[in-house]
């Protein structure tokens, strides 16, 4: 009897370890890069920074053992504030790879294969664009098949992105794939998407910042009058929009930074505009955003920028105008009004050709 106890002892023992065990999540792995030596490592919760657990890093290795908390939440891994991998934070025993890849539990290892099948969609399309450029076809049929290409593609990777969410609403993967779905919504899209979603989900912070951009994007819609702004420029003098807009000229504005590639690849349609229709009832403005004064100079400077350009706006008019990305155009009619926004490259030319034509 006393030996069938003590079995039984054992037994309830073991199954309590397992499943203190269970409620740990153990993270390991490697920094070649030898500076970091002694410094620490921490575990912070991706949407609010909040650091969970902390671990020095000793001869180019860390590792950590933290208690979670039921609730599997998006994290990352941070050294000196700045975030180096993302992962889920939930129990199990987790690795980091070469390739920043963390495995080792459910819902981490069930997020890298979709992001390798996200992965996988990207490079079809990027050797197809290759074996494009290579085919000696003529420019016209080359930009055609490009453009289906990258319709095909969207539309793959947004009905991709689409069902994984409704497979994930409720977890942590639901979260990583909600950034990725919820540019341009309105705020009743947002809501509706993450209707099943649980409340840590929707009173995150990323939910609020793009429900606050959509809302901003609902107010600063085609046909809605000019919102304004007012900026210090780097020379001390202010600007503001209404400087410009509704004085009677269709006004062209253009958010870009000087370290944007797809904003320096705008610029030659930007001057054929500029050189089509300055002074003929068309005024160009660029709106220098996130980007550091003296860089904006250097690449006005670079891109000979022949329109007026206000620097040093920061984030104040890209949050009154809902942009999340550059470069991104807005047109006002002559009255203030929004002729339209978002359009760039040939459909931007192709749009304002059609307002000087009425």
């Amino acid at each position: 009897m006393k030996k069938m106890i003590s079995t039984v002892c054992a037994i309830v023992a073991c199954a309590t370890t397992l499943i203190a065990q269970d409620t740990v999540c153990r993270l390991s792995g490697s920094i070649p890069d030898e500076s970091f030596n002694g410094k620490k490592i921490y575990i912070v919760n991706f949407d609010n920074n909040q650091p969970l657990d902390s671990a020095v890093i000793k001869n180019g290795k860390f590792a950590f053992s933290t208690k979670t908390t039921g609730t599997a939440l998006p994290a990352a891994l941070a050294i000196e504030g700045r975030k180096v991998a993302s992962f889920i934070f939930e129990p199990g025993n987790l690795s980091i790879n070469e390739k920043g890849q963390v495995l080792g539990s459910p819902l981490n290892d069930k997020n890298e294969a979709i992001s390798a099948n996200l992965d996988s969609l990207y490079n079809n399309y990027r050797e197809k664009m290759r074996q494009l450029s290579r085919s000696g076809k003529p420019a016209n049929e080359m930009m055609a098949e490009a453009e289906k290409y990258q319709a095909e593609t969207s539309a793959a990777i947004g009905d991709y992105l689409e069902t994984k969410f409704a497979e994930n609403k409720d977890n942590a993967i639901g979260y990583g794939l909600f950034m990725q779905i919820a540019d341009g919504m309105t705020v009743a899209e947002i809501d509706s998407m993450l209707a099943e979603s649980p409340e840590w989900m929707k009173n995150s912070n990323i939910v609020k910042s793009y429900k606050k951009m959509a809302e901003s994007l609902e107010k600063t819609a085609a046909g809605k009058m000019f919102t304004d702004f007012e900026i210090t420029t780097s020379n001390g003098t202010k600007k503001k929009l209404s400087d410009y807009v509704g004085k009677g000229d269709y006004v062209l504005l253009d958010f870009f930074a000087s370290w944007c590639g797809p904003c320096m690849r705008e610029m030659p349609t930007l001057k054929k505009i500029y050189e089509k229709y300055n002074g003929k009832g068309l005024t160009m403005v660029g709106v220098a955003v996130w980007d550091e004064p003296d860089d904006t100079r250097r690449c006005i400077e670079e891109q000979q920028i022949p329109w007026a350009v206000i620097d040093n706006a920061q984030t104040i008019p890209t949050d009154i105008y809902g942009v999340r990305g550059i470069p991104h155009i807005v047109v006002f009619a002559p009255d203030g009004t929004i002729a339209f926004r978002g359009l760039v490259g040939e459909q931007l030319a192709a749009e304002i050709d059609k307002l000087f034509a009425k």
